[in-house]
């Protein structure tokens, strides 16, 4: 499946581009009421075609003697079912609308790298839809498509042209491509050559990607004169914590834009140039936060699991689907003016990143990096270049870590006093430092690789 990550646009997409990007204009400048208005409007149409094409909800209507005239609003999201990754793999058949069925589809799937990948289908231009909308977030930073020079490091095919260069430029626009796979101390100057002489922009890539190319730019100061053409880091695809967008602002001295949003299409958010908090679309799909029991939470300041339902997929529309990210609602207005809803210390995949103590109990390792930041005024991540935790025995973990010059003894000893404040002892960690962390096919580093969730499940 082609993405907007690829940043190639045909013609038809640019007119296309231009319709989302009036129409997104406006939505910038709604009132509370009209916003609530349009996903009034959007969810209606979307619930209602649910129940009538797709069998999943269907059958689930039948069941529980429901009638689709009982969807009325926003409340009506109640009459159907929480649903999972699990769920939607086991009968993605029965989630496809029955009206597009005979239609041909985009096949998207999950990274894979929190769990089984997970088939996607959605119509063709909904790639599109999605350039539309990143696109208008970039903006805010003064990304223009088509115009600025910008540098995407992703996940592609190692390339290497006949000039030696691992940088490859798409015909008739100012971007260039470079794979993640090749970015390391030795390819650096050849990468910085590239950003030098291009005037490059903007950076669209991961945050762990961020974060390596500034703890190489520490230990390499001198070359930051390479980069006195970019405006902004235009980060996505793995969580942002706090420490790794400080120090990318103080390395080199620019905003930081990253997006929250996932595979399955079902919410996205970004942040503006005075909050750091994601700012949801009101018109891409509807946010809801639950707690374990899957009651909502309304509340500021309390964590629930993000749960998402799509305004803009009518071929596949997951309604209600636990995405097993954990955020907060956000409170108060926002300097931008926009008056949407906003979600903040947005934590990683709790169904998957978790590990295990002697007697089996769980222990969510998201939750226990946030305590490790809080500890101290310094944040400790932010001084390796990669870094894995790997459990194959109960009560123990290993951390490998490829640090930079500045990670000290005392940084170390922060990591270790976090586990034993949070796990009160029943979790031994190890650190153990390595020359490579491979990447997954997606580009990133799996944050853990756990050999031991199986046999845990069978046994509780």
């Amino acid at each position: 499946m082609r993405s907007f990550k690829d940043h190639a646009t045909s013609l038809l997409e640019w007119s296309k581009l231009s319709r989302y990007r009036r129409q997104l204009t406006r939505e910038n400048e709604l009132s509370i009421s009209a916003s609530n208005n349009l996903q009034t409007r959007l969810w209606l149409k979307m619930a209602h075609r649910a129940v009538l094409q797709v069998p999943y909800y269907r059958q689930h209507f039948q069941e529980q003697g429901y009638s689709v005239e009982m969807i009325t609003g926003l409340d009506s999201l109640a009459l159907f079912p929480l649903i999972t990754r699990d769920i939607v793999k086991e009968h993605t058949a029965a989630f496809i609308a029955d009206d597009y069925r005979s239609k041909r589809l985009w096949k998207g799937h999950t990274s894979g790298s929190t769990g089984p990948a997970l088939d996607l289908f959605m119509p063709r231009f909904q790639t599109t839809i999605e350039k539309g909308y990143i696109y208008s977030q970039w903006r805010r930073f003064g990304y223009e498509p088509g115009k600025s020079r910008l540098l995407a490091i992703r996940a592609r095919p190692d390339y290497i042209s006949q000039a030696g260069s691992i940088v490859e430029k798409l015909p008739k626009q100012p971007v260039y491509n470079a794979s993640v796979f090749q970015v390391n101390e030795r390819t650096l100057p050849q990468l910085l050559e590239v950003i030098a002489a291009k005037r490059i922009e903007f950076i669209h890539t991961y945050p762990s990607t961020a974060s390596y190319l500034a703890g190489m730019m520490e230990s390499f100061p001198g070359y930051l004169t390479q980069f006195r053409a970019l405006k902004a880091f235009l980060l996505s695809s793995e969580t942002l914590h706090p420490g790794a967008r400080e120090m990318v602002n103080r390395v080199f001295g620019v905003q930081v834009c990253a997006h929250y949003g996932h595979a399955e299409h079902l919410i996205l958010g970004g942040n503006c140039e005075h909050n750091d908090e994601y700012h949801l679309w009101p018109s891409y799909g509807l946010v809801q936060l639950v707690d374990n029991a899957g009651n909502e939470i309304s509340a500021p300041g309390l964590a629930g699991e993000l749960v998402g339902t799509t305004l803009t997929n009518p071929a596949m529309p997951l309604i209600r689907y636990r995405s097993g990210d954990f955020a907060e609602w956000s409170q108060g207005d926002c300097a931008c003016g926009r008056k949407w809803r906003r979600i903040c210390n947005v934590i990683g995949k709790y169904s998957t990143d978790v590990l295990f103590d002697d007697s089996g109990d769980r222990f969510n390792l998201s939750l226990i990096m946030r305590v490790i930041i809080f500890l101290r005024d310094v944040y400790p991540f932010e001084f390796l270049h990669r870094y894995q935790f790997v459990q194959e025995t109960a009560g123990e973990v290993r951390l490998k870590i490829m640090p930079m010059q500045t990670f000290t003894t005392e940084m170390a000893e922060q990591i270790r006093e976090g586990f034993e404040h949070y796990t009160e002892g029943r979790i031994r960690i190890q650190l153990e430092t390595v020359t490579d962390i491979p990447l997954e096919k997606s580009g990133k580093v799996k944050l853990l690789v756990q050999k031991l969730t199986q046999e845990q499940d069978e046994q509780h």
